[in-house]
């Protein structure tokens, strides 16, 4: 911020961030009572998948983890905002499920986002204080779908309806049993689908 001293700050490695969020996110599921699993076998959309019951059937739960970071510039100044890198346009096109993640190091906070339509609804709602705003319609598939975190949380409140409390676990497994509900209901419907169409 201009003006003011910068205090230090945690800086990490691009690879360090990331799996740190990656890490942190795991271990707050956990702690709220879900099991987690590393795909070892994806490196692009899913970086955990939580595996949650509902009528006796497992209900697999992609998150993709994205870390934030402000450092300061050579200049000893920061960026009021920042935005996330890499997630990408099909993937919450080809997902309905996809829950969004996002770890802050410095303060420890994670921003939880669940469903694809909150995502895009997230993303959109920037488009009021953002200039360069492009709408999600007319981003292409390999388009990056910036998300930004502000540096000042108490500042503004574009994404803090997202930010979890560290004392309140209800509103992460409010939000969990939200996308839980439409995977079920989802997978009722293809069962069904299947019986009428004797696949």
């Amino acid at each position: 911020m201009k003006g003011k001293p910068i205090k230090g700050v945690i800086a990490l490695t691009k690879e360090f961030s990331g799996v740190a969020g990656e890490a942190r996110i795991a271990a707050e599921l956990v702690r709220n009572g879900f099991r987690v699993a590393k795909p070892y076998w994806n490196h692009d959309e899913i970086d955990l998948l939580l595996i949650d019951k509902s009528n006796d059937r497992l209900i697999p739960i992609p998150i993709q983890v994205k870390s934030i970071q402000f450092i300061p510039n050579k200049n000893q100044k920061l960026k009021d905002k920042n935005p996330i890198q890499g997630l990408r346009k099909k993937y919450v096109d080809n997902n309905f499920a996809l829950c969004l993640a996002i770890y802050r190091p410095d303060l420890d906070n994670i921003w939880f986002i669940n469903g694809n339509k909150n995502i895009i609804r997230v993303y959109e709602e920037q488009q009021s204080w953002n200039k360069r705003h492009k709408k999600y319609e007319s981003l292409k598939e390999e388009d990056d779908i910036r998300i930004y975190v502000p540096y000042d949380i108490n500042s503004t409140n574009f994404l803090s309806d997202w930010l979890l409390s560290k004392d309140d676990p209800i509103p992460l497994r409010k939000r969990i049993t939200e996308i839980k509900e439409e995977m079920t209901n989802y997978w009722d419907e293809v069962m069904k689908m299947s019986f009428f169409l004797d696949i």
